[in-house]
């Protein structure tokens, strides 16, 4: 059979261009193709919030499907994922009612309906807010001389459910030789590996083909973006890939897709890239269209001389091109000689020129104002012979010249924030560490931006971010005048600030995991962790336990937003309250 994988990029409520997209895939091969694959929410986009809760905005996108692309659905089967109204349509106290759809479209018709059984409400997931989960009824179809059958998204994650669908699909329907799977399925770097294992699971195990259409692109929960990623597959009954869409950009391919043909190559998990480049892939393309959708011109990188924002800066220039964007650097009294050094050559290696915005007149001038002040007060002693007093001014101060410089140049500042610090609240507010339009690294702990770092002059064949950065010669800091250097041990700290996060470990559960070797190998490798005195691993618990659930919960909640990268992120992915009094 002749079969269209429209790997599209739906952009969130966005009905006109979403609509315009479909029908230019339907246009070009309806007339040729036996059945033609669409998205989960391919009309609306997935990340609509509050609009999803508007009667107004369904009946639109019902609008889009009946009035504009049914009259060109001839002899070709398109399934296509969009909201649907459910039966009743409102609850007692007038909220409506909604299915999270599949339709099967042929000849001018909907021929079918299938609603998300499961729905999705984990981390960022909040399906069960808006939609309504289909009852116990399968949607299968005949297709040139194959029979079909169609789920949606977290449908496909038996191992997740108390059900397997696809095995409860397979014993009704016996001759069923494959399932179309829609999917609007966000990235982390753990991900499609898994994906590609769980697909040949099931056709091997039940003799079916598996179709997994992915949609591509970005959406957001206002305080995380989230990248999907699309690398759609078509896998036969014999477990091989029959098709391989490209991953972060779209795709519309034609396949001759036989389910249970033996293809050249078996599916095999381990041909996708290291974790490194798949990460940067996801970086790359989710700030590209962060700026590309709003229309924002042009990327602000604040350079401090260290590995964040040198990573951030190389992120800009690899996304937006050198054109788009733009470098600065904050120097204060307490920038050391080597920070500068590395900012100049940063700048060097991206070919870029480095503007220089010293932020100490501004300090010095607001802090004579307050000395002043306190003097007329009668204090004895002055805020500018506090460090914190200064180190404040001058973090914030960099934000107040960062915003100002926006307007000047029609940017948007990229905050350099990363994991570690915001699980550790090393950060003071309003810096131009944590404010901006997004965080791209905010979910990535320091020791992966090590490993990061080196892989993009690894990759890129010459030193863009000095080594001294991430080899141990010049240690983190944060060029303020109470920190001149970072006071943690970022072997591990990193790491067990992805354990309390990514793994939602309690101080409790740390103790023992160090005593049994049991910690998460990927977070301290070669072992080298249990080599620290117990009593030092377990201050550093402590000292994480403690700030994760303080300052650093409501400071991350009124920073910019984190690109989900890890299966579990910090944000509104990770559902902590500002208030709570259980500290374990």
């Amino acid at each position: 059979m002749r079969l269209v994988m429209a790997q599209i990029e739906p952009v969130t409520g966005d009905l006109e261009g979403n609509t315009s997209r479909i029908l230019s895939v339907i246009e070009e091969h309806g007339s040729s193709s036996d059945l033609i694959l669409f998205p989960e929410m391919a009309v609306t986009g997935y990340n609509c919030g509050a609009d999803f809760e508007s009667e107004e905005f369904i009946a639109d996108a019902r609008h889009c499907i009946e009035a504009r692309i049914l009259p060109h659905v001839k002899s070709s089967h398109v399934i296509l994922g969009a909201p649907t109204m459910a039966h009743p349509r409102h609850e007692a106290n007038g909220n409506i009612r909604i299915h999270n759809s599949a339709l099967l479209l042929h000849n001018q018709m909907i021929r079918g309906v299938y609603h998300k059984r499961f729905l999705a409400n984990d981390s960022h997931h909040e399906d069960r807010k808006y939609f309504i989960p289909g009852k116990d009824e399968f949607l299968v179809f005949h297709v040139a001389g194959h029979l079909f059958g169609v789920l949606i998204c977290e449908d496909m994650w038996a191992q997740d459910h108390e059900r397997n669908l696809m095995a409860d699909m397979k014993a009704a329907y016996p001759a069923l030789d494959a399932i179309m799977v829609i999917n609007y399925s966000y990235f982390t770097y753990t991900k499609q590996p898994f994906r590609l294992e769980l697909l040949t699971h099931h056709s091997k195990s039940l003799g079916i083909g598996m179709v997994y259409l992915n949609a591509v692109g970005i959406g957001d929960i206002v305080k995380n973006i989230i990248c999907y990623d699309g690398g759609s597959w078509a896998v036969t009954s014999k477990g091989d890939v029959a098709a391989r869409l490209p991953e972060f950009k779209e795709a519309v391919e034609v396949v001759d897709y036989s389910p249970h043909a033996r293809c050249e190559e078996p599916a095999d998990a381990r041909q996708f890239g290291d974790k490194c480049s798949r990460i940067w892939g996801a970086l790359c393309f989710t700030t590209r269209r962060m700026f590309d959708i709003p229309g924002i011109p042009k990327a602000q990188v604040h350079v401090s001389g260290g590995l964040d924002s040198a990573i951030v800066a190389a992120l800009a220039v690899d996304s937006l091109g050198p054109e788009r964007t733009i470098l600065i650097t904050n120097p204060s009294r307490y920038s050391g000689d080597n920070l500068l050094s590395t900012g100049r050559h940063l700048a060097d290696a991206l070919c870029m020129p480095l503007h220089t915005v010293a932020v100490e007149n501004f300090s010095t001038s607001l802090l004579k104002d307050m000395d002043e002040d306190a003097v007329r007060s009668g204090e004895t002693k002055l805020p500018s012979e506090i460090p914190l007093v200064r180190s404040t001014i001058d973090a914030v101060g960099r934000t107040v010249i960062g915003l100002a410089e926006c307007h000047y140049n029609h940017s948007s500042v990229l905050a350099t924030g990363n994991h570690t610090e915001n699980v550790l609240g090393w950060a003071t507010f309003h810096d131009v560490g944590s404010i901006g339009l997004f965080q791209p690294i905010g979910d990535l702990t320091k020791m992966e931006l090590f490993k990061l770092a080196e892989w993009i002059n690894e990759s890129h064949g010459r030193e863009i971010i000095p080594a001294s950065l991430y080899n141990g010669t010049i240690k983190p800091a944060a060029e303020l005048a109470d920190a001149n250097e970072d006071p943690f041990d970022y072997f591990l700290v990193s790491g067990i600030c992805a354990e309390l996060i990514r793994h939602r470990k309690t101080r409790r559960q740390l103790y023992t995991a160090w005593k049994e070797h049991t910690l998460t190998e990927e977070y301290f490798p070669n072992g080298e962790v249990y080599n620290y005195p117990e009593e030092v691993w377990q201050q550093n618990v402590d000292l994480c336990w403690k700030r994760s659930r303080t300052s650093s919960v409501f400071k991350c909640a009124q920073a910019a937003p984190v690109l989900i990268i890890s299966p579990r992120s910090r944000g509104f992915s990770s559902r902590e309250t500002i208030i709570t009094r259980y500290f374990g």
